[in-house]
């Protein structure tokens, strides 16, 4: 099977042309005492169940792009290759893959189904083929029954086993590349992490990434967003600073830079600038052993914009009478001032108009 140029995104053609050659899912239930998964041999689907499970995989490509720690040793990729290479043990397999993945998480998980599924894409032109793994909550449903005799009259039965049709009950998701065709070798999604961790150490489990046997692929979207959030953090623990002005100060930096190579000590020179020296050279000393710490010292990037979402350069801020400020910016561009005294904090906003929402 010939190799495409590595790319970094799916392309239209791919997702497009995306196609599952075989499907199954093995049933996993982790309070069961006496087994926690059930292997299945065949499910049959219609066309429209076909088509679903198709845009939920598609999906999946909009999740957070990582790598395989050890890909030699991986029992995971072991099993994903086998898949690729024979696809006739793809059941045998993808029973293999669903017990790892119950052994990589705890009683805490719920039950249903995980999902394997073998597609392909079309790939500069070529059929590649991929793994795709979804885990699909089980839904509770109620079952109504008519009376025969008397119609208006209603018996209720919850199934608990149930699986639906609600993209919401898919729990974890993820797209699988062993070939190498991709800078990335999985693109995973969890139900429980915001859009804004997208590309974050913390956009999926532990678990889930002990079972892929994969860490964080650092691209530049996840330096660009890593970068305002650790000098963030780092700027809470600086007496010395504001860290509503220093995050301002790092994304309109990032954002005048958008598409340019930037570095953490540019943006160090501009975060830890004061009248004073001594107090400049401690922020510096400061700010290179927590970047140390978050392994972004000495880092080169691409800053790109877009990669800031919108809760990410907001401020917010609640009195204890139970008024919220927000604003995007900083301070001085909001046209926000404080002053404290007599223990108290009074805030300034000057505006040209208001404007009453409720």
């Amino acid at each position: 099977m010939a190799k495409s140029a590595i790319q970094s995104q799916l392309t239209a053609e791919a997702r497009d042309s995306l196609t599952i050659h075989k499907f199954i899912y093995h049933i996993i239930e982790p309070k069961k005492a006496d087994s926690t998964v059930s292997l299945l041999t065949e499910v049959v689907l219609t066309e429209t169940q076909r088509q679903f499970f198709q845009e939920i995989i598609l999906q999946s490509a909009k999740g957070t792009r990582l790598k395989f720690i050890d890909p030699d040793n991986s029992p995971f990729v072991r099993e994903c290759k086998r898949i690729i290479a024979t696809p006739e043990d793809f059941i045998d397999a993808s029973g293999q893959l669903v017990m790892q993945f119950a052994a990589a998480h705890d009683k805490r998980m719920t039950d249903g189904v995980v999902i394997v599924a073998l597609v392909s894409m079309l790939v500069g032109g070529t059929a590649q083929y991929f793994i795709s793994l979804l885990k699909v909550d089980y839904a509770r449903v109620m079952e109504q029954t008519r009376d025969v005799l008397e119609p208006t009259k209603v018996t209720l039965r919850e199934i608990t086993d149930s699986l639906s049709e609600n993209k919401a009950d898919i729990q974890k998701r993820a797209l699988v590349d062993v070939q190498g065709l991709f800078s990335w070798d999985v693109i995973a999604v969890e139900r429980s992490k915001s859009g804004q961790l997208v590309d974050t150490d913390g956009a999926v489990g532990v678990h889930f990434k002990q079972f892929l046997s994969v860490m964080l692929m650092h691209n530049d979207s996840t330096y660009t967003k890593n970068t305002v959030a650790a000098i963030h953090a780092w700027s809470k623990k600086e007496p010395d600073l504001d860290p509503v002005e220093v995050k301002a100060k790092t994304v309109s930096y990032l954002d005048a830079n958008d598409g340019q190579v930037v570095s953490i000590d540019s943006i160090k020179d501009i975060v830890c600038a004061s009248s004073s020296d001594a107090i400049q050279q401690r922020l510096s000393t400061s700010f290179t052993n927590f970047m140390d710490e978050k392994e972004l010292n000495g880092v080169n990037f691409v800053a790109r914009k877009g990669s800031i979402t919108q809760s990410e350069r907001k401020t917010k801020i609640r009195t204890n009478n139970g008024v919220e400020v927000i604003w995007f910016g900083s301070k001085e561009d909001a046209k926000i001032s404080e002053t404290r005294a007599n223990g108290k904090t009074t805030i300034t906003i000057v505006a040209d108009e208001l404007t009453y929402e409720n």
